[in-house]
């Protein structure tokens, strides 16, 4: 969790923060500038503009974004590499009695595993469309949930959702 404090220009993070960004307490200005220049810089217009649709238009956001920190070479254990991270960011503005923005509270996630895993799913579904052979997965019930087209010639068909949905002892 983290919370901005926006009168002052001050960020308070937890310490689950600081490990995501792989700071140090002592080495983190706590601004909002020092936290953009942690943001990928490809990605630091969409946090900006979902910061200010959060201060200016009290819009609460939800934004997936990367961010660089550095991380000991595991080559070398002397040099720093910068290392690229996904993060997914939550927060919303808080008013006080007058209308006022006075700060913003929100959390950030850790969802680089999650991110790889999803890059290692669309190369193997593109390698299984693209594939020459016949591919399908069925459920615990026989019913075709995914085939590739190699898979649908072999039995007549040019459209993959004729058969999704359908057993395979129904093509016999």
């Amino acid at each position: 969790n983290w919370e901005w404090d926006v009168t002052k220009n001050v960020i308070y993070w937890s310490d689950e923060v600081y490990c995501i960004f792989g700071l140090p307490k002592q080495e983190f200005g706590a601004t909002y500038e020092a936290f953009l220049d942690s943001v990928h810089p490809s990605d630091r217009w969409m946090v900006k503009d979902a910061v200010h649709n959060a201060l200016y238009e009290s819009k609460p956001y939800s934004i997936e974004h990367r961010i660089l920190r550095d991380e000991l070479s595991p080559e070398n254990p002397l040099k720093v590499k910068k290392t690229t991270r996904f993060v997914h960011e939550k927060a919303k503005a808080v008013c006080d009695d007058t209308g006022r923005v006075v700060r913003m509270i929100g959390t950030v996630q850790d969802i680089t595993e999650r991110k790889k895993a999803e890059e290692v799913m669309r190369e193997q579904s593109a390698a299984i469309r693209a594939s020459m052979d016949g591919m399908a997965i069925l459920n615990k019930h026989e019913k075709y949930v995914y085939l590739n087209e190699a898979h649908a010639k072999i039995y007549g068909y040019d459209s993959l959702q004729d058969l999704i949905g359908q057993t395979w002892r129904n093509l016999y």
